[in-house]
């Protein structure tokens, strides 16, 4: 989404056409393309304004409410580092690391909060536009061996080169996750998910979805056993000449397991 769209939807949400949680639904941008994406992964972004360094933190978990994030593995990262000036929030709880990425959601619901109380005005939401950093995506380096459980509401994410296991939950957003190698835990609820490159050899990952669209692409070298159970959506898993036997490659020893309602869900191996 384009800062003048963005500008056109606070301005709806101002007059009262969108509601705050309908607005906050559109302002995710599609996703690029994993060509381009494996391209980026390679581009070594600025100095990180934020970083927070070991200690007993064993996990770390992203919260993505209506904004944009890229998550990188990078094992010269203690923990995670937060790179350029994206908006974020991070806190402790216990052995977890926790950043939150909400930059627009608590702007609309301010611009709701003048309009019901009579103090909107059109000078101050451009204003606002003119010093707001929303348009931004923020940039993340992550330790990849350490867990990582993102969840992301009504906004995007994309994960690179993260070798941990991998909690992802998704609301009403999209999600990119790169080259995947531990087992993997995702709930996708009318939003979408894209397993980009996935090399799974062992234990069992299972994704759900209801009302929305999983799309995966495995390494041609896994060594896993698809299985799927869709109601009222549809389900494909063509594994093409890389196939060892029905739905599997390899010798199937890991598993993936896909299921969900009213979802399209998509298996395929990548070139």
């Amino acid at each position: 989404m384009t800062p003048e769209e963005r500008r056109r939807l606070l301005e709806q949400v101002a007059a009262g056409d969108v509601s705050v949680e309908d607005a906050a639904s559109r302002l995710h941008a599609g996703p690029t393309s994993g060509a381009d994406e494996r391209g980026a992964s390679r581009e070594r972004p600025g100095p990180a304004t934020a970083t927070v360094e070991a200690g007993p933190a064993k996990r770390i978990a992203i919260e993505v409410d209506a904004g944009s994030v890229r998550i990188e593995g990078d094992p010269r990262v203690a923990v995670v580092d937060v790179v350029g000036d994206g908006d974020h929030e991070i806190r402790d709880e216990g052995d977890t690391v926790v950043v939150r990425c909400s930059p627009l959601r608590d702007e609309l619901r301010d611009v709701a909060g003048q309009r019901q109380s009579g103090t909107f005005s059109m000078q101050s939401l451009v204003r606002r536009l003119g010093e707001s950093r929303t348009w931004r995506t923020t940039n993340l380096r992550v330790n990849p061996d350490l867990p990582l459980a993102l969840r992301c509401t009504a906004g995007s994410a994309r994960v690179l080169s993260v070798t941990a296991p991998i909690d992802c939950k998704v609301d009403a957003g999209h999600v990119q996750l790169h080259d995947v190698v531990a087992p993997l835990t995702a709930k996708v609820n009318a939003g979408s998910l894209e397993l980009i490159g996935a090399y799974l050899t062992g234990g069992t990952s299972t994704v759900s979805c209801d009302v929305g669209s999983v799309t995966v692409s495995l390494h041609p070298q896994s060594d896993v056993t698809v299985d799927t159970d869709v109601d009222f959506g549809r389900s494909v898993v063509d594994l093409g000449d890389a196939a060892s036997g029905p739905d599997r490659l390899g010798a199937g020893t890991g598993r993936l397991s896909l299921s969900g309602s009213a979802c399209n869900i998509a298996v395929t191996v990548r070139n």
